[in-house]
């Protein structure tokens, strides 16, 4: 495992060891055990793991040559996986860490999500294509290059 990725086992234990319970999500961590682990296990790291997983998911599913609902389910979703991290971030006041991102591209990521959650007939295609090919792989190269 490279250094940049977060040991999901490693934070098992963390959490393990004190006594949380095993349905325990980032959020359930009380702000100062939020401030000890991000700064000794990166809880940053982690939340970009997972966005960088979303976009993985999304670039194979967006490459793939099935035509389907399935397949268009993942990417949506996926995208609003990539907007929760965000916001997770957002939600421990990371925004030292969000100024490094483009702003419009997290608008753009949010109004997408919105529309996905609310008034899903109203995406268009080229709004998906535009954070595929544009959007995400800019988030993907500033996740990539943040120490």
């Amino acid at each position: 495992m490279s250094e940049n990725k977060f040991d999901i086992m490693q934070f098992t234990e963390i959490l393990k060891d004190t006594n949380f319970s095993d349905d325990i999500s980032i959020k359930d961590i009380k702000l100062n055990d939020k401030d000890y682990l991000n700064k000794k296990f990166g809880i940053k790291r982690y939340l970009f793991n997972n966005i960088l997983d979303s976009i993985e998911t999304i670039n194979f599913a967006f490459s793939s040559k099935i035509d389907s609902k399935i397949v268009q389910s993942s990417i949506y979703m996926n995208i609003m996986r990539v907007d929760e991290e965000f916001n997770k971030l957002k939600d421990d006041c990371e925004f030292e860490v969000l100024q490094k991102f483009d702003s419009e591209d997290l608008k753009f990521i949010r109004e997408i999500r919105n529309l996905i959650e609310f008034n899903y007939e109203k995406i268009e295609h080229k709004d998906i294509y535009i954070i595929v090919k544009k959007v995400l792989p800019n988030i993907k190269n500033i996740i990539e290059n943040i120490d």
